[in-house]
């Protein structure tokens, strides 16, 4: 009896193995209805690049549209897919964003019975971008709007850099379709399209002259070279585009009437996450009659792209509010002397967009009217750099629930 086997003891191991053995099935069913689900598609087109990706998707989406039926996935503002038939559904998501979305679009693709699927590529870390291409969507094509100083802790610090991971991690494709403009990053493209074996196809957004409502030029020059690439006829390309979904809340703002007759509106260009995208809806949203007041919405895992906004805000601007923390820390810094000698400007004033204030649009039109000396008549609130934090969101709900819908197309701006 002494050598009896206690069968008790094996619970534990048979319920570790038991979880293996599940968790291995689990993997390989899901990896064969990937595999099929990718086989199932003609033609697979992924989008990365540093600004414009999601607005890409949906011109691409248009342009194909009645000559392919074409199923595409965007991760912007809101994660949205749009089917063959033209409607547009949210992405299920359970949790935070993850690049598992990508396989599991690409399987609804192909129950949708889609011949082209065009995915934006969500991922910003270089091996996480790889691995969107490598065992995921295996792109046919791959597109790169544009590269800018933007997710610069994971990407690199300079435009080079970023430009280089991110072909680095899509070099297994037949073709790539380019709006960079960088010279020393177009030579990098080239030397190693010729590499890889990869027909490089290079737009230059200046000469494209392609106006659509609502979407940037460079996009809609790249949708229409993909278009030409699958044989397509650019006439009917350029009138399906026209009809090309938007961004929720795109070309929208809110404006709130004060007491004494005045405005305060607000523009939301939190997705314009660098400074070069912001400074062109600057451009476009400057009006002699309207003051403009940047409000930097930063977020704590972005410490580099805050100190880029910094940079570039203080030299220009006045007034510049801070959603999120350092605030504090940017009105010291630019009161320091090494930073107010360094280069010539402005002063500017960082004030901190406080719960209370952001909460009262009356109380925060005084709050910058003391700021800037001055009780201004037309004054704008443009939120950059990021898109959501607790404060932020608290600014847009409040100006959506107190103020009157603006478009910001009829005011003459181009975001």
């Amino acid at each position: 009896m002494g050598n009896a086997v206690d069968f008790g003891s094996w619970v534990a191991g048979w319920t570790a193995l038991a979880f293996v053995v599940s968790y291995g099935i689990f993997v390989l069913v899901n990896a064969r209805a990937n595999h099929r689900a990718r086989e199932a598609l003609d033609y697979r087109i992924l989008v990365t690049g540093s600004r414009g990706k999601s607005g890409t998707v949906r011109l691409v989406h248009a342009a194909l549209s009645g000559d392919f039926r074409v199923y595409s996935k965007v991760s912007g503002v809101a994660a949205r897919e749009r089917r063959g038939d033209g409607s547009e559904i949210p992405t299920p998501r359970a949790g935070t964003t993850s690049v598992c979305e990508l396989p599991q679009a690409m399987r609804r693709a192909a129950k949708d019975l889609a011949d082209v699927g065009v995915f934006e590529c969500m991922a910003v870390t270089p091996s996480l971008i790889e691995l969107v291409q490598k065992s995921h969507i295996r792109a046919h094509m791959v597109v790169i709007p544009t590269i800018r100083l933007d997710h610069l802790e994971e990407e690199g610090l300079s435009e080079f850099e970023i430009g280089k991971s991110i072909f680095d991690s899509i070099n297994r494709c037949d073709v790539v379709i380019t709006a960079v403009t960088q010279p020393d990053i177009v030579q990098y493209y080239r030397e190693q399209s010729e590499r890889h074996s990869i027909e490089l196809i290079e737009v230059d957004p200046r000469e494209g002259g392609v106006a659509i409502r609502g979407h940037h030029p460079t996009n809609a020059v790249l949708a229409l070279q993909v278009a030409e690439y699958l044989g397509l006829e650019l006439r009917h390309a350029r009138s399906n585009m026209e009809r090309a979904s938007l961004e929720p809340h795109a070309l929208e703002g809110y404006q709130v009437r004060r007491a004494n007759g005045h405005t305060v509106t607000l523009i939301d260009l939190g997705s314009a996450n660098d400074p070069e995208s912001s400074w062109e809806a600057f451009a476009s949203l400057e009006r002699e009659s309207q003051v403009l007041v940047p409000v930097m919405v930063n977020r704590w895992e972005r410490p580099l792209r805050a100190i880029s906004f910094f940079a570039s805000l203080r030299q220009h601007f006045e007034v510049v509010g801070v959603a999120g923390g350092l605030a504090r820390w940017m009105n010291t810094r630019h009161h320091h002397h090494l930073y107010r000698d360094s280069v010539v400007h402005t002063p500017t004033t960082f004030f901190s967009l406080t719960r209370s204030l952001v909460r009262d649009p009356e109380k925060l039109a005084q709050e910058m009217s003391n700021h800037l000396g001055q009780d201004v008549e037309q004054l704008a609130l443009v939120l950059v750099e990021n898109v959501h934090e607790p404060t932020a969101d608290i600014l847009r709900n409040t100006f959506r629930r107190r103020g009157t819908m603006v478009r910001l197309d009829q005011m003459g701006a181009h975001v």
